[in-house]
């Protein structure tokens, strides 16, 4: 058998070498015979080619000339491989005209090359033709098509491999690569077909190498969640102690985890109620998806501002526990018991020292409320009392029949409560003396109590049979009584603070308890609830601003006051955030202004067996 080798192609080239040699590979064939016959050998090209390419097989059709048929059962086309590369056609009648022979070199499937040759049969000849797939190319480089990011969500992904001459012109594509990928267990490939399927999030280097070369190229590619997690506000000042709601939005479903990147930036509970820290600095809100921990989004926090201000712990030492109730011209009352016995407690400054006022208003008690030159409360027998410095008149304020009372709240020479008969608890109204007072339970009402007042108006509720405790309004008698209890409230309200005709208190919706306020009718509630906290109280109100509690998120109260006027500049500011850090819970139950200072009372406590310690909170 003889080659020889042609070239030439621009692309590529098939090399054939033909010549006579009689009875050469006739398989016994007689070549006295007056027919001849043609053996088509394919000779494929060695390991040690330089071609970027090669073939796996050749396809080879023979057509005789014009008014010759072949041989019957043999067939004018068909395929010489690897495995068979040997074809011998016995039996070809000799012609004047040669037999032409058509060859195309296929790589995986596709053609890349062909040629024509023609071959003489005379009598008694043997033609052998070696068709030769050492495949010529003028192939340069090959780049890789397809995306340097793919989602984690997609089945599959097609990648194609280009094969391109020196001036970058595309001579075939997609079959005759090697894909290789250097993270299979992120980016599996076909080795054949450059068919990726995404396994999991992370980075692949997939690699394109030209069949029997060393002509690559290499993509990487990076697998991404096809989820998406956005955060709303992104960015926010906030006032030291500030509440702020954010929101998460999550392409590709689910919901996130909420955190906070640095460890002193604030706290955040499961909804995404931030409250910013009491130290100013930059912070961040990070929102991560619970169905792929790898996707977040960060709120930027800037906390700044907050003015001058104090926590002062009033507890006095040694003391089983005590209570700020009331402000009075910038003083704090409320009661301290030690052993087990409540004292009326003014603290004139803000240390613990404290002034013991048990003789002041006829014994052991409690201050409930202030106001100009009075408190009220009530004795630990149970007497309701008014005392008023200067002079320093103490009065009972016990009404006719009754077997006990308490005094809530004082605004002028106007003082509300509760008296206790033998048929029940009903609010009451007094103006400076125990003869002055007025029966405010409403008709049809079991039991009723006042706890707020501010001079024209007095606020509480009333339990009314099957339908539970309503948040009321009075104007001096029983007969002005103004159910407040919103429309859609589902269960108890009440009506904790007044002033200047706006009613501050709660109701219920749902299970929740929520904090709002009201000017003068059921239908002008205003709900004041922090939306994704757990429950929330308003207890007290002075000027525009309103104090009382807030459920965070379930781990306790949290002292909090909303800061008026109510509308696009309003804030709500955490007070728990300014109390030492033994202090876990806590409720702001009073509000005072002197000048331009804040004062806001309260009860702070380490854990829920605490009782409870007198806390102040001071700024301005």
């Amino acid at each position: 058998m003889r080659a020889a080798y042609w070239t030439g192609w621009s692309v590529l080239g098939l090399l054939f070498a033909w010549g006579c040699a009689g009875g050469s590979g006739s398989s016994g064939a007689d070549t006295s015979k007056s027919l001849g016959e043609i053996q088509i050998d394919a000779v494929f090209a060695p390991a040690t080619r330089i071609i970027p390419g090669y073939a796996d097989t050749v396809e080879v059709a023979v057509t005789p000339p014009n008014g010759v048929d072949l041989p019957i059962g043999t067939p004018q086309t068909f395929n010489l491989t690897r495995t068979s590369a040997s074809m011998l056609m016995q039996n070809l009648q000799p012609s004047s005209a040669p037999y032409r022979i058509v060859a195309r070199a296929v790589t995986s499937g596709t053609v890349v090359g062909s040629t024509t040759r023609s071959a003489f049969v005379t009598a008694n000849s043997h033609v052998v033709i070696d068709v030769s797939a050492n495949l010529q190319t003028a192939v340069s480089d090959i780049v890789i098509e397809g995306p340097s990011t793919v989602s984690s969500t997609d089945t599959t992904v097609q990648f194609t491999a280009h094969a391109r001459d020196a001036n970058g012109l595309t001579l075939f594509s997609g079959s005759g690569f090697e894909w290789t990928s250097s993270a299979g267990q992120i980016l599996y490939v076909d080795v054949d077909t450059g068919l990726a399927i995404p396994l999991k999030l992370g980075t692949s280097k997939i690699t394109a190498r030209l069949k029997g070369t060393t002509l690559t190229d290499s993509l990487d590619v990076t697998v991404e969640s096809s989820t998406t997690v956005g955060v709303s506000p992104s960015s926010v000042t906030l006032a030291p102690g500030q509440l702020q709601e954010f929101k998460a939005s999550v392409a590709g479903g689910g919901s996130v985890l909420w955190g906070i990147d640095e460890s002193n930036g604030g706290k955040i509970n499961g909804n995404g109620l931030y409250i910013a820290p009491a130290v100013s600095g930059t912070y961040h809100v990070r929102a991560t998806s619970i169905n792929d921990p790898a996707v977040s989004e960060t709120a930027t926090v800037v906390v700044s501002g907050g003015g001058s201000g104090q926590t002062v712990v009033l507890h006095p030492a040694g003391a089983d526990r005590s209570a700020v109730n009331a402000i009075w011209n910038g003083k704090a009352v409320g009661f301290v018991s030690q052993s087990l016995i409540p004292a009326p407690a003014v603290w004139p400054g803000t240390t613990p020292t404290w002034t013991d006022y048990s003789a002041k208003i006829g014994g052991s008690g409690q201050i409930l409320g202030a106001n100009g030159s009075s408190i009220v409360g009530q004795t630990a027998s149970g007497t309701p009392f008014l005392y008023i410095e200067p002079p320093g008149t103490k009065v009972d304020l016990s009404a006719s029949g009754s077997l006990a009372g308490t005094v809530n709240a004082v605004a002028g020479n106007v003082q509300v409560g509760s008296s206790t008969f033998s048929s029940g608890t009903v609010s009451m109204l007094w103006s400076g003396s125990a003869a002055s007072a007025v029966n405010l339970n409403p008709s049809g009402a079991t039991s009723s109590v006042a706890y707020g007042t501010d001079g024209s108006q007095q606020v509480g509720s009333a339990v009314f049979g099957a339908i539970g405790r309503r948040a009321g309004l009075w104007f001096g008698n029983s007969a002005s009584w103004i159910d407040l209890t919103p429309l859609d409230s589902t269960g108890a309200s009440e009506a904790r603070g007044v002033s200047n005709g706006v009613e501050v208190g709660y109701a219920t919706f749902g299970n929740t308890v929520e904090a709002g306020r009201w000017s003068g009718t059921a239908s002008s509630w205003v709900n004041m609830h922090p939306l994704v906290a757990g429950g929330s109280m308003a207890l007290a109100i002075e000027g525009q601003d309103v104090v009382g509690w807030f459920d965070f998120d379930s781990s306790g109260q949290s002292a909090v006051i909303w800061v008026g006027p109510f509308d696009s500049t309003s804030k709500i500011i955490d007070l728990q955030v300014f109390l030492p850090a033994m202090y876990k819970s806590s409720i702001a139950t009073c509000i005072g202004h002197s000048g331009s200072t804040t004062y806001i009372g309260g009860i702070a406590y380490t854990s829920p067996s605490d009782p409870g310690q007198a806390v102040l909170w001071i700024s301005g």
